[in-house]
């Protein structure tokens, strides 16, 4: 628990907690991964 709290904690690490997803044939949007899909900029 205390780890989870430290992730996503603002006063931790809250701020700057980062996830990338990667994966192939996927049709349906990752829930989560919509509104910030920044793929256009690699």
């Amino acid at each position: 628990a205390s780890a989870a709290n430290k992730l996503v904690s603002p006063a931790e690490m809250g701020e700057l907690f980062k996830v990338m997803a990667l994966g192939r044939g996927i049709s349906e949007p990752l829930l989560g991964f919509v509104s910030g899909d920044r793929s256009r900029t690699l």
